[in-house]
């Protein structure tokens, strides 16, 4: 499955309405056209998931408050964006949202998605 096959997997699910997959480096792999997180965002996101760091975090300038980190895994929200982050060993899921206020749940839907996308990436050798 290419990367784009792989990013409109993660886009299926449920309260899932934008994201993308990079290297731990930062660079990104694949985006959906709304949501391009800087690398240094990237970064910032894959230190608070392998370290549990509860730091504000911001993905393409989108304030977001750190609600849970740790295990490889960081959910956060703020008033116009959400987002869950899943590590593999070499790639990082980001599942968004843009309108998290309208979506019961979000934070959960997201994990869900960014979980289940990082384990077939970890099976495929990512």
């Amino acid at each position: 499955m290419s990367w784009d096959d792989t990013l409109r997997s993660l886009t299926n699910y449920s309260g899932v309405t934008s994201g993308c997959i990079a290297g731990l480096d930062g660079s990104i792999w694949a985006s959906t056209p709304d949501f391009k997180p800087t690398a240094d965002e990237i970064k910032k996101i894959v230190d608070c998931a392998k370290n549990g760091k509860n730091e504000n975090l911001t993905a393409q300038g989108n304030s977001m408050r750190c609600i849970r980190s740790g295990d490889n895994n960081v959910s956060a929200l703020g008033n116009t964006h959400a987002m869950d982050v899943a590590l593999t060993n070499k790639a990082v899921v980001i599942a968004a949202n843009n309108a998290p206020s309208n979506t019961p749940g979000v934070n959960r839907l997201l994990c869900v998605a960014s979980s289940n996308i990082a384990a077939y990436l970890s099976k495929s050798g990512y």
